[in-house]
């Protein structure tokens, strides 16, 4: 892979894990943004131009060719023990079950599994890519402020249910390798509290939608 740094409206192939196997395949894409851990792509996917946030190792530079003609980038050792069996959460990328405690599970949405496998958890394989992938996705599609209804008390929060708040943003990152939280005003402050106990009251659909992907991945019990 090219040692030449990624920037904004490169053309670059990404490397598409296909979830479960080893096989990959390459996707003409275009760079929209880059983080520290992650790039942001617009691809032109079977389902039309979709945008994902993957690791800068999974992409690379356009060449002359149409289709490159180099091997596919190898997995990692973690890659392949996972795709080989090996650990909990063996041959699969997406979301991995526990013991749900609180509301009841949502209903299965096939739509929103899809979402959530092939854009917010493409590629991850961990605990901190599953993490980064859904930092990446929540802070690019919050459209803050926005207005937020607490719907669950935690321990680790002081919002009563049906407390009404302001979101502001999303706290650092290394803030979020646990659970999904975002920035509140509280008694003249910021104040980071869990995601997952907030409801949209007033917000775009984006934001909407993406609060509600995070919703379901908490109430189906799933985790980093």
């Amino acid at each position: 892979m090219s040692s030449k740094p990624f920037q904004p409206g490169d053309r670059v192939i990404w490397w598409k894990q296909m979830p479960g196997g080893v096989y990959v395949f390459p996707i003409a894409s275009t760079v929209l943004a880059i983080t520290a851990k992650r790039v942001k792509i617009e691809a032109e996917d079977e389902e039309g131009n979709v945008i994902r946030h993957v690791l800068p190792q999974s992409i690379e530079h356009h060449v002359s060719s149409p289709m490159p003609t180099r091997k596919p980038p190898k997995p990692s050792e973690a890659g392949r023990s996972k795709r080989a069996g090996k650990g909990p959460d063996a041959g699969r990328s997406g979301p991995v079950v526990i013991r749900r405690d609180r509301r009841p599970a949502p209903e299965r949405d096939e739509a929103r599994e899809e979402r959530i496998l092939m854009e917010i958890v493409v590629d991850a394989y961990g605990e901190g890519e599953r993490a980064l992938g859904w930092y990446c996705y929540l802070n690019d599609r919050l459209g803050v402020p926005f207005r937020a209804r607490c719907i669950e008390e935690r321990e680790v929060s002081p919002l009563s249910v049906g407390e009404e708040v302001e979101v502001v943003g999303m706290p650092p990152e290394r803030e979020c390798e646990r659970e999904i939280l975002v920035s509140i005003r509280w008694e003249k402050r910021r104040l980071a509290v869990p995601l997952a106990q907030l409801e949209v009251i007033g917000a775009d659909d984006e934001t909407v939608e993406a609060v509600e992907d995070w919703s379901y991945w908490v109430g189906m019990g799933y985790r980093f």
